[in-house]
């Protein structure tokens, strides 16, 4: 998995993503599946998510997914700040570097939170209910077998 980007691989993405002169980029150290970059660039501050499986026909179908249940809560305007990912210069979502898929997103700012109390958990549980009030109206294929990996853990 790409942990480190040379200095041809920050400006190419940039460049593909039209994202500016690239200031700086950092790994984000957190995270489970994926990798996270923040690239500083002269026209803002942008995430880098690098796919953490290999991008087959299951895991295009899964980022398909992902991108409508985005792009349909922004469209109807969940009251959080919802990651938009950005179209390259090919038009499309996700590109590749070094035989691993990417795709790029305005940052939202935010906090870590790294112990949560009993106020962030009622918050965190709010935020679920809301996400699930708005995502139940999202019209897919046959839903249950976008979790059937779920059901397996």
């Amino acid at each position: 998995m790409v942990k480190k980007l040379l200095k041809k691989d920050k400006e190419k993405i940039a460049k593909s993503y039209n994202l500016g002169k690239v200031k700086s980029i950092k790994l984000i150290e957190k995270g489970l599946v994926n990798y996270n970059f923040i690239i500083k660039t002269e026209k803002g501050e942008f995430i880098i998510r690098f796919l953490g499986h290999d991008f087959n026909k299951y895991k295009k179908e899964r980022i398909k997914l992902e991108f409508k249940a985005l792009n349909y809560l922004e469209k109807n305007k969940f009251p959080y700040k919802v990651p938009k990912p950005i179209k390259n210069k090919q038009g499309k979502f996700v590109s590749m570097l070094r035989g691993k898929s990417l795709w790029v997103y305005k940052k939202i700012e935010g906090e870590n939170i790294d112990e949560i109390n009993k106020n962030k958990f009622k918050d965190i549980a709010k935020t679920l209910a809301h996400y699930h009030k708005f995502i139940k109206k999202l019209k897919t294929k046959n839903r249950n077998s976008n979790f059937d990996w779920l059901f397996e853990k």
